[in-house]
């Protein structure tokens, strides 16, 4: 008989996100980064067991989407290949945690996270965000650009960009689909964890005390820099969320290289492994470790 994802023990329990054991990969929960202990996130940091110099190598951070399904939103073989290439030595994946809560996700602690670990990182990683997560990864480091002259981050990586504000045809005539009850049914059984509505809800509220890095996405020329001090792509799928406008002020801001190569398909989950996807991740690894 199928057990309910929301009453098992790993669910119920402090660190709910699964661990990768695998012959080839070992992970372990973490609760603080190079230091410092974040407010509303956790990690599931994981290195190749036959690795036992796993923290003399380049970490990578990975952001999940809005959705932080339990199981993680990345695939076993996208986290293998990462570590597998030269010069990265380990992968956290980072998951929100609010409350106690595992999967709750409260934009002002994260994104305060992400700005601290943009600005603080003793040895700079590189930063990898989808999706809903895209939103924490910009905002972090364009409040530690904003900041200071150099982010403590060697390039980043923004797959499927979401900006309120910035939607598309394609996330409007989605929505109604999404509130549907049987989509919310699947929807909790995708992430493991009840707990998207009130992430949605926290993040406009946030997004509508017209923070920091909104004023910046909406008024560029507020930019203390000249040029971003650090590499940042954007990679879409053919069918995304980001409006035109929303592209070109990411452009505006990051002064980003855009990937030309769309990923096929619309815009979805890389649990299950995305090939082109999982592709453009490794080759950004390579390129920049």
């Amino acid at each position: 008989m199928h057990q309910n994802p929301l009453i098992t023990p790993e669910a119920s329990a402090p660190f709910a996100h699964h661990l990768r054991e695998t012959e080839a990969l070992h992970s372990e929960h973490a609760t603080h980064w190079q230091g410092y202990q974040p407010r509303g996130m956790y990690f599931v940091k994981t290195t190749l067991r036959e690795n036992p110099v796993a923290d003399q190598g380049r970490p990578v951070l990975l952001t999940p989407g809005g959705f932080d399904p339990l199981r993680g939103a990345y695939s076993d073989a996208l986290i293998h290949d990462m570590l597998a290439t030269p010069g990265i030595g380990s992968v956290w994946e980072a998951h929100y945690r609010y409350q106690g809560q595992c999967g709750y996700g409260y934009p002002p602690l994260l994104i305060d996270d992400i700005a601290h670990i943009c600005a603080h990182s003793h040895t700079p990683p590189l930063l990898v965000g989808m999706s809903g997560g895209s939103l924490l990864l910009a905002g972090g480091l364009l409040l530690a650009a904003q900041h200071q002259a150099k982010p403590s981050v060697q390039a980043a990586l923004i797959l499927g960009m979401f900006l309120p504000g910035f939607e598309n045809l394609f996330v409007r005539l989605l929505l109604p689909y999404y509130r549907r009850p049987s989509m919310q049914e699947k929807i909790v059984r995708h992430c493991g964890h009840p707990y998207l509505p009130q992430t949605d809800v926290a993040t406009r509220a946030w997004w509508d005390t017209h923070p920091e890095f909104r004023r910046l996405v909406e008024q560029p020329q507020m930019k203390s820099w000249g040029r971003f001090p650090l590499p940042v792509e954007l990679l879409f799928f053919r069918i995304d969320t980001l409006s035109r406008r929303g592209i070109k002020r990411m452009r505006q801001l990051f002064d980003c290289n855009l990937h030309s190569k769309l990923i096929p398909g619309h815009h979805r989950s890389l649990r299950k492994g995305v090939p082109e996807a999982d592709a453009a991740i490794i080759d950004f690894c390579r390129r920049h470790a």
